[in-house]
């Protein structure tokens, strides 16, 4: 079926939902957050507040679950203030990624010049067993990521930093150097290479005993990441992959109420990943904030019937009386 629904001004764009049954209180505010924001960006956070199709309702497609009906007490305001907590909450996460990210940095990078100043240059100190995987008919898994750390020293050739050592040494960056080109995706696969006494030895320094729970996170933590980097909607993502199964014995005890989250679908939500990075920016660095700052900012979720940090985000019950939350 050819695409054929027309251009609407953003006049239009208001009319068009009021006349589906979403209430608008302040239309002024409405129209200028169309212009701001844009319809289909802005649909997202309206698109909660349709009813429900039926089950036997005939569908456009297979991720259609809503009809183009609004429920009642529901409005563009409500949905307006719903994108900028969005907002809120993916700035105050990549906050607390960075945190990690510039840790993990600093684990990997110590870890490895331990070794040997090239050492992820050469599988003799990495994992070789995962190294030497072939991840495609012409390459291992380790030749895939060196052409790739390859092509992202050269995109940051204009940084003094690479210059300097470019202009001054002959051959590779060192560990210590090349850690800070690399991306966090390209970090997280370097970890994953990595030897497991190694690996132990960096997620340690989070709070965590081994890197068998560390990998899948990290991994995890950098999709997040993305999600929030890209300002796409974050607060009720079902994240393409799923934490692993908790396992209790890796963590301390402020993390103990992850056994309670059941099912893959409940380990894909944000709550499960923001409680990761909380307890391990915690171990890293008891002084920090920012899982107080992180509950200062999900607990003002704007009221809107049926949403909630808890039905939504994969939140529990009381979560905000948790240690993990609270000011130490």
């Amino acid at each position: 079926m050819q695409y054929s629904k027309a251009h609407l001004s953003f006049v239009d764009q208001l009319q068009l939902v009021k006349s589906r049954g979403l209430g608008c209180i302040d239309e002024e505010r409405a129209i200028a957050a169309l212009r701001a924001i844009g319809y289909y960006r802005l649909s997202a956070y309206t698109y909660p507040m349709r009813r429900l199709l039926e089950p036997n309702a005939p569908r456009d497609s297979s991720v259609q679950h809503r009809s183009a009906e609004f429920k009642q007490d529901h409005s563009m305001d409500q949905a307006i203030d719903l994108y900028l907590f969005d907002k809120r909450l993916r700035m105050v996460t990549i906050e607390g990624i960075e945190s990690f990210e510039v840790g993990m940095r600093v684990g990997v990078s110590h870890a490895l010049g331990r070794r040997d100043r090239f050492a992820h240059l050469n599988t003799t100190h990495l994992r070789a067993s995962v190294c030497d995987r072939r991840s495609s008919q012409d390459s291992t898994r380790h030749e895939e990521w060196v052409e790739r750390l390859d092509r992202q020293i050269s995109e940051s050739s204009s940084e003094d930093f690479v210059r300097h050592f470019q202009e001054k040494y002959d051959g590779s960056l060192p560990i210590w150097v090349a850690t800070e080109v690399m991306s966090f995706g390209q970090l997280v696969r370097l970890y994953k290479l990595m030897d497991n006494g190694d690996r132990n030895e960096v997620s340690r320094g989070f709070g965590i005993k081994t890197g068998r729970t560390l990998d899948p996170v990290s991994l995890n933590l950098s999709h997040v990441r993305n999600t929030s980097a890209h300002h796409s909607r974050l607060w009720n993502r079902r994240f393409t992959y799923s934490l692993p199964e908790f396992r209790p014995a890796e963590v301390g005890d402020d993390l103990q109420h992850l056994a309670e989250v059941n099912g893959e679908v409940d380990r894909r939500k944000l709550y499960p990943h923001v409680a990761y990075l909380a307890y391990m920016l915690r171990s890293s660095d008891p002084g920090t904030n920012w899982p107080a700052k992180f509950a200062t900012v999900v607990k003002k979720f704007p009221e809107i019937k049926g949403l909630s940090p808890e039905s939504d985000m994969g939140f529990p019950n009381g979560w905000t009386s948790l240690p993990l939350w609270r000011h130490k």
